[in-house]
């Protein structure tokens, strides 16, 4: 169940019909110009990895605010796309991306797991996968991602909500 249902400062973004609205503890609100959740959602999106793509692309304003929710965060899953004011969870038409590349979902799990503090071994084992295909896969991340290592890959996704 998305804490967003249930919990203060767990806010899930969705789109309908057209509209943004936010689901915060259980209540459903319109994004609109100015209002608490409109702010929130700029927030996130200024503090965003590739917020000078997103500005070049929405042009600022409202635009903005609107392209970031429907790019990043206007899908509906299990995990709210804020906490504590923070991205969390991107589940909108740009999930999954860092630097705009979209990461596969065993990609994904490769990065959670040296997020977790488990070491290319740990992983491969985690995942049934060979270390040496846990270290390709983590190379060819930095190869498409312009991550330098795979501490600045899970840096990168961690801000991006990837992770």
């Amino acid at each position: 169940m998305n804490s967003a249902l249930t919990t203060p400062g767990h806010i899930e973004y969705f789109e309908a019909n057209g509209i943004c609205y936010a689901l915060d503890c259980g209540i459903v609100h319109p994004v609109i110009p100015g209002s608490k959740h409109y702010l929130k959602a700029l927030e996130a999106a200024i503090s965003h990895p590739d917020f000078r793509k997103i500005k070049a692309i929405y042009k600022g304003g409202n635009a903005l605010v609107y392209g970031f929710i429907h790019d990043y965060m206007g899908g509906w899953n299990e995990r709210p796309d804020l906490t504590c004011n923070r991205l969390t969870d991107t589940d909108g038409a740009r999930s999954q991306m860092i630097n705009d590349v979209r990461l596969t979902p065993r990609e994904v799990d490769i990065v959670k797991g040296i997020a977790s503090g488990l070491a290319d071994k740990q992983v491969a084992d985690r995942l049934h996968i060979a270390t040496n295909t846990v270290i390709t896969i983590l190379k060819n991340i930095r190869a498409k991602t312009g991550c330098t290592s795979k501490y600045h890959i899970v840096s990168m996704a961690a801000k991006s909500g990837v992770i």
